[in-house]
């Protein structure tokens, strides 16, 4: 620090100096506890982030475990949800929704592979008939090129 001070007409600088030793004392130790609550605040976000994270993930994780239970042989199974007017409850409609037409594929399919195999026994069977009356008893080559 310096000061100007006027003695007797003359003029002069009066300087002095000094170590505070409490005040950076007290800084030091206000860095410290700065630095830790720092630490503290971060560990504390991040653990409430990864609590509130896991809670709002919750229900996601409940329709994954409900879909992965879905096969071919309980696709009538549907996923359930509480809330159907959030945006996963549109989610869980609108997935449900993808059931109901891959149950009604499925189960047209499995009506068009009944007919079709019903179209193709009944030929069958008459041809399997007409082959085994042929060949019952000895006949001329001429009546079985005409049966085949």
């Amino acid at each position: 620090m310096g000061i100007k001070v006027r003695h007797g007409g003359d003029e002069y600088w009066i300087v002095a100096s000094a170590y505070d030793v409490t005040g950076n004392q007290a800084l030091s130790d206000l860095r410290k506890i700065l630095i830790v609550m720092c630490l503290i605040g971060i560990l504390g976000v991040g653990l409430s982030g990864w609590a509130f994270a896991g809670n709002a993930l919750a229900p996601m994780s409940a329709i994954i475990q409900q879909v992965n239970g879905i096969f071919p042989k309980n696709v009538e199974k549907r996923v359930l949800h509480p809330n159907r007017s959030d945006e996963i409850g549109l989610l869980v409609e609108t997935f449900n929704k993808l059931l109901d037409r891959v149950e009604e594929t499925l189960q047209t399919q499995k009506l068009f592979i009944a007919n079709v195999s019903h179209e193709l026994k009944n030929p069958l069977t008459k041809m399997y008939s007409q082959l085994d009356v042929t060949l019952m008893q000895p006949r001329s080559l001429e009546i079985y090129t005409q049966s085949l």
